[in-house]
């Protein structure tokens, strides 16, 4: 699997990680979320450190596979480019229905 940068595998934590069994969310939380090595993970939970980057890439994988077929944070950036669009532009008409949009 391709790196996926921090901000991004956050974005997916935050909008899709409730779906992840709770081990999942736990090791993702202390690898994107703690900032802790593979290394510091697998002896906080006693397994290997091959281990540990199996079930990052697999849950990481499920998180993609989520956004592929929701499309949740890239339904939110077009929301928050035509929001900044609207602003730059002054044109406030729809700003209201948008942020309600975003809060959905």
């Amino acid at each position: 699997m391709n790196k996926i940068d921090h901000l991004y595998a956050n974005k997916l934590i935050s909008q899709y990680g409730s779906l992840l069994t709770q081990r999942q969310q736990e090791i993702l939380n202390e690898y994107y979320g703690e900032d802790l090595s593979l290394s510091e993970i697998a002896e906080n939970e006693a397994i290997s450190r091959a281990a540990v980057s199996d079930l990052i890439n697999r849950s990481l994988k499920q998180l993609l596979n989520y956004e592929d077929k929701l499309k949740l944070i890239s339904k939110d950036q077009i929301i928050n480019d035509l929001i900044q669009t609207m602003v730059a532009n002054n044109d406030l008409r729809y700003i209201d229905t948008l942020n309600k949009l975003k809060e959905e």
